[in-house]
């Protein structure tokens, strides 16, 4: 029988997902939000793009929006515009604006 903390794609948490497990134990709010922002600031200085699915599916993060403000009052800047999805979806990308 799997346990809540185990690895799988039923469901239930990733353990090598670093902002959500500590310790064995999901981590607490502010822990798992740093992890989060620290993780997207990384990506975007990558120059890569990001949006909501992204973030969920690379960091287990599913408030990009959320995080991605709290990154806009540090002073990051990061820019944002809707794009289409092949399923024909509208969803927000994110980027940093580096110039």
């Amino acid at each position: 029988m799997r346990t809540p903390y185990t690895t799988g794609n039923d469901g239930y948490v990733n353990k090598d997902n670093p902002g959500l497990i500590h310790n064995g134990h999901i981590a607490p709010y502010q822990e798992r939000a740093a992890t989060q922002r620290s993780r997207i600031i990384s990506i975007l200085k990558n120059g890569d793009t990001l949006t909501s699915l992204d973030a969920l599916h690379r960091l287990g993060c599913m408030r990009l929006a959320s995080r991605i403000s709290e990154l806009r009052k540090k002073g990051l800047p990061v820019k944002s515009r809707f794009i289409k999805t092949e399923g024909g979806k509208q969803v927000k990308e994110y980027w940093l604006d580096c110039a």
